[in-house]
């Protein structure tokens, strides 16, 4: 297993992809009347500079969520919005109480006491 830019590079499926690529191209060019060899090596050619680009974009692009409060894009390792100043750390930590009280008086809810024993339910 090779690394580029950090990511796992397996050669021999990016062979066969690259391949299936510029198979893909010649018969795209040959649907229209062109010269399926030539357009097959183009694409030999051009395809690893394009899973370059693609590789090396796919590494600039930092996962994003919307602020609670603005409905701003931010980043999702953001602590305060930089845009309204909402503070992530704790929203999440009120929504963290939130989430044990609902849980906690679910546990309690109809179908918690339908099934004891002695109940009506």
């Amino acid at each position: 297993m090779t690394y580029f830019n950090g990511l796992n590079f397996n050669v021999p499926t990016a062979t066969i992809l690259l391949i299936v690529f510029a198979c893909l191209v010649a018969n795209q060019a040959h649907s229209q009347g062109r010269s399926p060899w030539v357009w097959f090596f183009l694409g030999l050619l051009t395809g690893p500079m394009v899973v370059v680009i693609a590789l090396n974009q796919m590494r600039r692009v930092k996962p994003m969520t919307l602020c609670p409060q603005c409905r701003e894009s931010v980043t999702v390792v953001a602590r305060i919005c930089p845009h309204c100043q909402h503070n992530f750390t704790a929203a999440a930590a009120e929504e963290s109480r939130r989430m044990e009280a609902y849980q906690a008086a679910s546990d309690r809810g109809w179908w918690a006491q339908a099934s004891r024993p002695g109940s009506d339910g």
